[in-house]
């Protein structure tokens, strides 16, 4: 991905440093790379290699044992090996399947979150990791509702936009931003 400040200057667009850092740190945190995009393919890539090894191996182990005129020892070394590359096929596949699950149950859990802007990424995982193990034991709430029931009344959660810092010009400066102050009483 091209660096966004970058295409924002060629566009003509400038922004003082805060805010390329904010930019920047939303954009990385809702977005993926194409860095990011090219290592998943190739895991993908690489996974998939794997699997057409293992199916091979099994068919020429399957055929062997057919074909084999060997000693009984023989036949059931084979057998047994056949045994281990489908036992670890099966763990792989359902290891994949669970990954996938995970990954799903945890967009979801994020897609609960909406504008929520938490205080710290440990409570962002955290509070992901609650709803999801509430979820596992009571499967008959729904998302919303753990997600409700967890944040509902409870402090250090979200970020308050009113205790967010503002930034006063000093002495003798002229701020380019009027800043207002509201709700003091």
């Amino acid at each position: 991905m091209k660096n966004i400040i970058e295409i924002l200057k060629a566009n003509g667009i400038e922004i003082d440093e805060e805010k390329a850092k904010t930019l920047t740190d939303e954009v990385l945190k809702n977005y993926k790379t194409i860095a990011d995009y090219e290592n998943q393919s190739a895991k993908l890539k690489n996974a998939e290699s794997k699997l057409e090894g293992a199916n091979a191996t099994i068919t020429d182990l399957n055929d062997t044992i057919k074909k084999s005129e060997g000693s009984a020892e023989e036949i059931e070394n084979l057998k047994k090996q056949v045994a281990d590359y489908e036992t670890a096929e099966t763990e792989r596949a359902e290891k994949e399947k669970a990954d996938k699950a995970d990954k799903e149950l945890t967009d979801k859990i994020v897609g609960l979150f909406g504008e929520s802007e938490f205080t710290s990424d440990y409570v962002r995982s955290g509070l992901i990791n609650d709803i999801k193990k509430r979820h596992s034991e009571d499967s008959t709430s729904g998302l919303k509702d753990i997600y409700e029931e967890l944040t509902k009344d409870k402090e250090g959660i979200f970020v308050n936009p009113q205790q967010k810092k503002v930034e006063i010009p000093k002495a003798g400066e002229k701020g380019e931003e009027k800043v207002e102050f509201k709700n003091f009483f």
